[in-house]
């Protein structure tokens, strides 16, 4: 009995370990994916549902608490004077590669500690720990994308370093566990195309068009 118990405890942690083990393999998966050849498209810098799309304009009129408030217009204000902030919520079964929405310079990596909330919340993604990246596009400047630590996430990964040229599309991290990111665009530049509650893809789903 004792040597049949035994057995079974083997088989039963060999089943998690080989779950734990798919799991991850899934999580990190880095599908092929079509990149959008027009240039005049700006593209998902991450996979998940937009839980959020923030006129920077009408920043005041936001019901957000004040340091929260003080973080998005300094963030911002690196980027342009109006903005638009789209932030994306990665689910666990989400893709968690990030990839650059325009083709441009890399001209300023950051990392910058925070807190640990949960991300589904839009305003905790800004007072949480995070990485932020700022592209130089040729035509409508510069693009801002934020990688955000979340409850479970212990890890970001940033691929990329000042100086980098980068294309569209083009691989620049990874965020494990479910997060969220956030993209900024200069607002007189571009048209958005997307709405919150929608589902995006990174690197294939067009968020905006330059006018």
């Amino acid at each position: 009995m004792k040597n049949r118990n035994k057995t079974v405890l083997v088989i039963l942690i060999a089943v998690i370990l080989f779950g734990l083990l798919s799991f991850h393999f899934y999580f990190i998966r880095d599908p092929n994916i079509e990149v959008p050849s027009d240039e005049k498209v700006i593209v998902s810098p991450a996979s998940g549902k937009i839980i959020k799309i923030i006129d920077l304009k009408d920043v005041d009129k936001l019901e957000i608490e004040k340091g929260v408030l003080g973080k998005i217009k300094t963030s911002a204000s690196e980027v342009c004077n109006e903005c638009y902030l789209i932030s994306i919520f990665m689910t666990p079964l989400d893709v968690h590669i990030q990839r650059s929405s325009v083709s441009g310079k890399v001209i300023s990596v950051r990392h910058e500690d925070g807190t640990l909330l949960p991300t589904t919340k839009f305003e905790n993604g800004m007072i949480n720990e995070r990485t932020e990246i700022i592209i130089e596009n040729k035509i409508i400047g510069k693009v801002k994308i934020i990688q955000i630590a979340g409850f479970i996430v212990r890890r970001i990964e940033t691929w990329v370093s000042v100086g980098q040229e980068l294309e569209k599309g083009e691989r620049i991290g990874l965020i494990r566990y479910g997060s969220q990111v956030s993209v900024i665009l200069p607002k007189e530049k571009v048209e958005l195309v997307v709405k919150e509650g929608e589902h995006v893809e990174t690197g294939s789903s067009i968020i905006a068009r330059i006018k």
